[in-house]
């Protein structure tokens, strides 16, 4: 009882109506103080323990797994709001030393209501705008070459925006969000030659697929039988070799997506290549535009 009790006023809520149990409970808790800090153990003489409690509070089961699932609930629920006052104040006075506000009017206190929340929320809605536009001026400086390093990265647009909203929704300050940039440019200098490496691979895989998907055609025009010997000659030889060409090729992309892999510390996404059915399948990375 005084665990619920300590948990409504601490949150700024009161119980409804729509069970006995908690008309009862507001009947006890009318005319005592609510404790001010979290109770650990009852006493025996409280007043919240004696024989007139209204009905229908009482020791038997159901009136104690209701009072159990109560204080469970308001636990809960005061948790996530200690949690998020936490990271509100937390947020807000980093920001405000890193904008040298002087009107810190706003008291940081260990209240849990929402009407307190509220306040801190639109406080730091209020500093991370300011920061928010102070984070894209400094982007803007290192876009040219950003932009480069993505693109010879072969780094997607939601990753290139996954970045950028990190940058947004983690940092509190703009020396955080210098490193954060400075971590990231250093990051892709170094996956850079092993990226490139991985890029004109797959471009030779593509234009050597590419050539045998243009030579299939070409053999299947019988017009081709009036080419001079050399050139049927010269055909045959390309059709012996274009595909263990082509696994020569898949060997080298996976070698190169095997050390960008470790450079990165990610798996790409692989295909399945088959030279021979009874044989383990080869895997390959599938194509990249």
């Amino acid at each position: 009882m005084m665990l619920i009790h300590f948990y409504l006023k601490a949150l700024n809520i009161s119980l409804g109506d729509d069970s006995p149990f908690d008309t009862a409970i507001q009947v006890v808790f009318s005319n005592i103080p609510a404790p001010s800090i979290i109770p650990t153990t009852p006493s025996d003489d409280h007043i919240y323990y004696n024989r007139s409690v209204p009905q229908p509070l009482s020791l038997k089961d159901d009136c104690l797994d209701y009072l159990n699932s109560k204080v469970m609930a308001l636990e809960t629920e005061y948790r996530e709001r200690s949690a998020r006052r936490a990271k509100l104040q937390r947020g807000i006075k980093a920001m405000w030393d890193e904008l040298q506000v002087t009107d810190r009017s706003i008291p940081m206190t260990e209240s849990v209501a929402l009407e307190y929340l509220d306040q801190l929320q639109k406080e730091f809605d209020m500093l991370h705008s300011l920061l928010r536009r102070m984070t894209d001026d400094y982007i803007g400086k290192y876009h040219d070459l950003l932009l480069a390093l993505w693109d010879r990265c072969m780094v997607s647009q939601q990753d290139r925006e996954t970045f950028i909203e990190s940058l947004h929704e983690q940092a509190e300050t703009m020396d955080q969000v210098k490193q954060m940039v400075k971590d990231h440019i250093q990051y892709l200098q170094r996956i850079e030659p092993h990226s490139i490496k991985v890029f004109k691979a797959i471009k030779v895989r593509k234009t050597q697929i590419q050539k045998m998907v243009e030579f299939e055609k070409t053999a299947s025009d019988p017009r081709r039988l009036f080419k001079s010997s050399f050139q049927l000659l010269e055909e045959e030889k390309w059709r012996k070799t274009c595909f263990p060409t082509l696994l020569r090729m898949e060997e080298d992309l996976e070698i190169a997506v095997r050390e960008l892999e470790c450079i990165m510390d990610v798996l790409w996404f692989y295909g399945f290549l088959q030279s021979n059915p009874q044989k383990q399948p080869r895997r390959i990375l599938l194509q990249v535009e």
